[in-house]
């Protein structure tokens, strides 16, 4: 599943594909921003959902599918952080809490007219959006 540098141990596998499942509501085996913004329900949806396809979407075809994601999770892990740093936003990810900004992970350049640079804050580590 997912062409990314690090294997998940099966933990985190199933934690990754949970919420992927959640998100993708249509069971398409892809999620749409509708999709997305719908997960965040209004809890700074459009910036969650902005983060997280600026992240993930390598293609920018505006849909996030399986295989973006499960390489997305193991691109994160190959990037330096530990399974635990992971499985604890993973768990806030699943209870609907706000996309983090990997700062060691790649970011998947945008055509758009603003640009978001992602960056994370290891206090609080939560997105937040610079936009230039």
């Amino acid at each position: 599943m997912g062409g990314g540098s690090a294997k998940l141990s099966p933990k985190l596998e199933a934690k990754v594909l949970k919420i992927f499942q959640q998100m993708d509501t249509d069971n398409s085996k892809e999620i749409d921003r509708g999709e997305a913004l719908a997960y965040w329900k209004g809890k700074f949806a459009a910036v969650n959902a902005e983060a997280m396809f600026t992240c993930v979407d390598r293609n920018n075809d505006n849909s996030i599918q399986l295989d973006e994601w499960i390489s997305f999770w193991r691109k994160i892990k190959s990037s330096g952080y530990s399974e635990n740093e992971i499985e604890v936003e993973l768990d806030a990810l699943l209870k609907g809490g706000t996309w983090v900004g990997w700062d060691k992970a790649p970011k998947y350049k945008k055509a758009r007219a603003k640009s978001v640079n992602c960056y994370y804050i290891p206090i609080t580590i939560r997105y937040m959006p610079m936009y230039k």
